[in-house]
């Protein structure tokens, strides 16, 4: 200990004026005053940042801001093969404040409504991303900066990875895109879409625009058609299963199609090539444990998850979140904190 902290006895008793052979108890009490405050506080309490974001722990979850609000609601189990959450956000800024927040990547698409406030999103390189009043949001291969102003209100369905076939629509290059919903919807579907907005915007709650998106979503399900069998949702259900953890190359003989085939379709539908979906969802899982789990550390996620070691950990939170695991706010990540896979 001495030789790590504490400089030769000459350099204190030069700077303390104290004389250079003192006492055995005047050293032990000299000693006694070295120690910090701060130190003796943290020993006492048991919690020490520094000592947490080194051994990999996560943050203890965050309140709310108190401008925000968010619900969520689980769409009818008839659905669960298309729809994961419902989900309302509502957001009251005086004039002149914003609220940032930052989401991270998503593994499916999703259908956002918006009737009230201003949204700002912008890409990793800080561009700004064109985003309507109702559209579909493809997936997301990497994190976004949302900012919001003013009184924000907005709806929304997030989909599985292929739940885009519920409105006729194919995600083969929306990814990291939002065009207008009725620009990508199937044809004739243009004003059963603005219905259902109408419905969710002049709900009286969150419980009368749930039940409104079921209705519309339980009707499209009724009229869907799609080739079967269906490889690119079943290979998508198998790796939510797996975490993400998974052989890409022994997907396609389990599901009985050629690998080749199996990557062509899946893209066709979700978007995003298997490896890198897998890869998301198994970032979203990491996500979840260490922000929800309380004490979970790195190397619980690297033990769970099948990652390499907490280098590789830290290297997919970078490229997904766009922060390592230890620089994680949830109250700076209210929307990315409620998000599933």
């Amino acid at each position: 200990l001495r030789a790590a902290t504490i400089p030769p006895r000459r350099s204190f008793a030069a700077a303390l004026r104290i004389p250079s052979a003192p006492p055995p108890g005047a050293r032990a009490a000299f000693l006694v005053i070295l120690r910090s405050p701060p130190i003796l506080r943290r020993r006492c309490t048991g919690r020490n940042p520094r000592r947490d974001a080194h051994m990999g722990h996560a943050t203890p979850p965050a309140a709310q801001p108190p401008e925000l609000r968010l619900l969520t609601a689980t769409p009818h189990p008839a659905l669960h093969a298309h729809a994961v959450q419902y989900l309302q956000f509502c957001c009251e800024l005086p004039a002149g404040a914003a609220l940032c927040n930052r989401v991270g990547a998503v593994p499916g698409p999703t259908v956002a409504l918006l009737w009230s406030g201003e949204v700002q999103v912008l890409d990793v390189g800080g561009r700004d991303v064109a985003v309507g009043r109702l559209v579909l949001s493809g997936p997301l291969p990497r994190w976004r900066d949302h900012r919001y102003a003013g009184a924000v209100r907005a709806f929304f369905v997030q989909l599985t990875a292929t739940g885009a076939a519920l409105l006729d629509a194919a995600c083969a290059g929306l990814a990291d895109s939002a065009p207008a919903l009725t620009d990508v919807a199937g044809a004739g579907l243009g004003p059963r879409v603005h219905s259902w907005a109408d419905e969710v915007m002049h709900a009286r709650d969150f419980a009368e625009r749930t039940a409104a998106t079921d209705r519309f979503l339980l009707a499209r399900l009724a009229r869907l058609r799609r080739p079967a069998p269906d490889v690119a949702a079943a290979a998508a259900a198998h790796i939510a299963r797996a975490h993400g953890c998974c052989r890409i190359s022994a997907l396609g003989a389990e599901l009985g199609v050629s690998e080749r085939t199996l990557r062509r379709r899946f893209y066709q539908q979700a978007g995003l090539s298997l490896k890198r979906f897998a890869r998301i969802v198994r970032f979203r899982q990491a996500h979840a444990l260490l922000t929800r789990t309380p004490g979970a550390t790195w190397a619980d996620a690297v033990a769970r998850l099948g990652y390499v070691d907490q280098a590789h950990l830290i290297h997919e939170f970078q490229e997904f979140a766009g922060q390592p695991p230890s620089r994680l706010d949830p109250a700076a990540r209210a929307l990315d904190s409620v998000l599933q896979t």
